[in-house]
């Protein structure tokens, strides 16, 4: 009689914190310290699609106090994890777990790294997933062993050292979705992450970087030191030593493999750090910086020529629009001197493209070489899926991709769009490009894409003769 008791009232308050939670509405937001009272109730029924999703994204993890997911209750909640583990009993023996899949989903992916040393070993992160690594040019995959006390794997961005070392970025909150306040144009879940982790294994194992770790510096509303969302990662190609990195306090630069961090001359204060991109020899470096999370705007490119000691705005407005919404920079391999930028509008603005624009001097001077319209429009919501680059073969071909993917080439003195995917497959690529990059294949170098669907491939896009690129997925 007891045990049916037991049942009924555990079937009865699990009935009643549905409810509740279904009728008070959670809102997520980095300092979106809004009163879920104020919010208004939906008709639940007409609730579809990835609104239901969200939905219940939010009603997992917002505070039923303050119903919002903010910063500090994720900071504390894993400082409360942190204390458990210290009085935990037993072994641990009888919870072993093995994971059963399914194994063909990729997820969403913004982080891919080709091994320096082999086109056939690459890295894959998953937003929701943690890293991968495929021996046979993504044929194949197999999540890489991390230790048990990484509690996060929100892997954004990756990077491979001069020495071989490998290095990821967590948390993609920066990007804006993530931290928009429910009912504000396309809010939606994202996650926090735990800094950087490095491995110095190929990739087998990774530690985090205790230097990467949040701190409550302030202990007042935004009270964390950046290292929540890492955007962008980059290594010096000549210093094995030297890391870039792009958080929500701005650059960060470690001259000793991560172990302690400083902040370069010339940039703004309080801005998130979303591209950085280098030339071979390490000296100009290119990184793009603005506001992250609700709202977001005011982008910038800016530039350093001595190694990332100093940097200085570049095409400044009217060239470079600098209050867009998402900028990507993407250096020409064959001819470094010839940089490519592209601007993107608010998601709500058409079109939303607000343009691509070309440097043929390390970016002294600034040319507009395409605009978005009607039948030009490779981004709808380019603050959150924006990727660009430039062909390895030719300097004049570049790259653009958000919902779909287009080329741009230049023709004599004129430039000509092509889109290059979309339809049934082998043109078919999933929508919501976040990274595009080639590996060292000759003649023709292979290009991958990470996308809301996981990595793609194509082994003829590069091919000067190609009309149709085909792709696959990995």
């Amino acid at each position: 009689m007891l045990k049916k008791l037991l049942k009924i009232t555990l079937v009865v308050s699990i009935i009643g914190a549905g409810i509740f939670f279904a009728k008070h509405k959670m809102l997520f937001g980095k300092n979106a310290y809004l009163d879920y009272k104020s919010q208004p109730v939906e008709d639940e029924s007409k609730v579809s699609g990835i609104a239901a999703y969200i939905d219940f994204f939010n009603i997992r993890k917002a505070n039923p106090t303050t119903g919002i997911v903010d910063i500090n209750a994720v900071y504390n909640a894993f400082q409360q994890y942190e204390s458990h583990k210290l009085n935990k009993t037993g072994s641990g023996s009888n919870l072993k777990w093995t994971e059963m899949g399914p194994d063909n989903i990729g997820g969403r992916c913004r982080a891919i790294l080709i091994d320096k040393d082999s086109n056939n070993v690459v890295y894959a992160g998953g937003v929701t997933g943690g890293i991968f690594k495929s021996l046979d040019g993504g044929a194949t995959w197999a999540k890489v062993t991390t230790n048990a006390n990484i509690q996060n794997q929100n892997s954004v961005c990756i990077c491979q050292g001069a020495d071989g070392a490998i290095y990821y970025g967590t948390g993609e909150a920066a990007f804006g979705f993530g931290i928009y306040p429910k009912g504000a144009a396309n809010y939606g879940p994202m996650n926090y992450g735990q800094g950087i982790f490095k491995s110095t294994d190929h990739g087998y194992t990774f530690t985090q970087l205790k230097s990467t770790q949040w701190s409550d510096t302030a202990g007042s509303k935004n009270p964390f030191n950046g290292w929540q969302d890492v955007s962008s990662i980059a290594a010096d190609p000549t210093n094995p030593k030297r890391i870039y990195a792009g958080n929500d306090a701005g650059l960060q630069v470690s001259n000793d493999g991560g172990t302690t961090w400083t902040s370069p001359n010339g940039l703004p204060k309080n801005f998130s750090c979303k591209d950085i991109k280098m030339t071979k020899d390490g000296q100009t470096i290119f990184i793009v910086a603005g506001t992250g999370g609700y709202p977001q705007g005011n982008h910038a490119v800016y530039r350093s020529t001595d190694g990332g000691a100093n940097f200085a705005q570049v095409g400044k407005n009217p060239v470079i629009p600098s209050g867009s919404f998402g900028m990507v920079v993407s250096i020409a391999p064959s001819n470094e001197k010839t940089v490519y930028v592209s601007v993107a509008n608010n998601s709500n603005s058409s079109p939303g493209l607000a343009g691509v624009y070309r440097s043929d001097d390390q970016g002294n001077t600034w040319t507009s070489i395409v605009t978005g319209d009607a039948n030009f429009v490779p981004l709808t919501q380019g603050e959150y899926a924006n990727a660009l680059c430039v062909d390895p073969l030719n300097s004049d071909k570049v790259y653009i991709a958000g919902l779909n993917m287009f080329s741009i080439e230049k023709n004599g003195t004129a430039y000509q769009t092509t889109q290059i995917t979309g339809g049934s497959p082998p043109y078919y690529v999933h929508v919501d490009y976040h990274n595009i990059l080639f590996d060292h294949a000759a003649p023709y170098p292979n290009m991958y894409v990470g996308t809301d669907g996981g990595v793609f491939k194509s082994a003829d896009v590069s091919n000067p003769n190609t009309k149709a690129p085909h792709f696959f997925q990995c």
